[in-house]
């Protein structure tokens, strides 16, 4: 059994919101991330496993127990940061961070006093005039009080700048480098290819993709974009060719992407040299390119 489990998890909140017939296996020290468009299901995913919710069918296990039943177990396991930041009613950020740590037991603090000051927090500031992205800074600190094994952020750098943004994913190589469960959603697709094993897409409610970022980073293929100076000339090449693998293309675009082995690249470039070109260009693979091969066709069937 893996770590973390969804064996086909359906949870149904309405016509066109929840999850359907989820399948996902998580391993020990993954770290995985997930991305889809607002409401495709990536915060019901991930209540379920901080058993916030109950499935209609299927089961969950995270370490070889049920969130729903064993909430209380896991929540020693688990450091979580919500997609919707709510604090209680104190004054400021330390007297917030020193009811979390009471409450996690921690007495030392001067792991989460580091982080605030590599997110250049002021935990002095009050809560309720906190800006969002200082929000979302006290609510990483937070989930940093205690040392977890499992972390499981909801868009936990919404609101963060840039540089903060980079601040954050070092901290969670640091933690992936310790053997963390690293489990998180982004609309940011860099964040993830920096600290991801693997990468889901979901859509809907469901699954449509799984990326290996080592894969994706090395790939065995070439991606080119390829702008013709004529029809004629486009159509001669898609006629000829023998070389590469023609995507699918616009009806009234001179201009075709192609993928080409790496073995096959220079006998594809002295290829190209019977042709007449507006352009030719590499498209490095990444997570947004493969984003949009995953959703075009959707976006085209809706």
């Amino acid at each position: 059994m893996s770590y973390i489990e969804f064996n086909k998890i359906t949870k149904i909140f309405s016509e066109k919101n929840g999850i359907s017939n989820i399948d996902l296996k998580i391993e020990k020290g993954e770290t995985l991330g997930i991305i889809g468009i607002n409401g495709a299901g990536k915060t019901t995913l991930i209540r379920h496993l901080m058993g916030f919710v109950k499935q209609n069918s299927g089961k969950v296990t995270v370490a070889g127990l049920d969130p729903w039943k064993d909430a209380a177990i896991l929540k020693d396991k688990i450091a979580y940061i919500p997609g919707e930041i709510g604090f209680p009613l104190l004054p400021t950020g330390d007297s917030f961070l020193k009811a979390q740590s009471q409450l996690e037991g921690v007495n030392n603090l001067s792991k989460s006093r580091t982080i605030a000051k590599d997110l250049a927090l002021d935990t002095r500031a009050k809560l309720k005039t906190m800006s969002k992205g200082m929000k979302q800074k006290t609510a990483i600190v937070s989930a940093f009080i205690r040392d977890k094994e499992i972390l499981i952020f909801d868009e936990p750098t919404t609101g963060l700048d840039p540089l903060m943004r980079d601040t954050f994913i070092e901290l969670i190589n640091n933690e992936k480098a310790k053997g963390k469960t690293i489990i998180f959603s982004t609309h940011i697709f860099l964040e993830a290819e920096r600290c991801c094993d693997n990468v889901i897409f979901i859509d809907s409610g469901k699954i449509i993709d799984r990326i290996n970022i080592e894969k994706l980073v090395h790939n065995e293929n070439k991606l080119y974009r390829l702008g013709f100076a004529s029809p004629l000339e486009l159509t001669k090449f898609t006629k000829e060719n023998k070389i590469c693998k023609i995507h699918k293309q616009k009806d009234d675009s001179l201009q075709i992407i192609v993928t080409v082995p790496n073995a096959q690249i220079q006998k594809f470039i002295k290829y190209l040299t019977r042709f007449k070109l507006k352009f030719f260009s590499e498209i490095k693979h990444s997570l947004a390119h493969k984003f949009k091969e995953a959703f075009a066709p959707r976006k085209e069937q809706s």
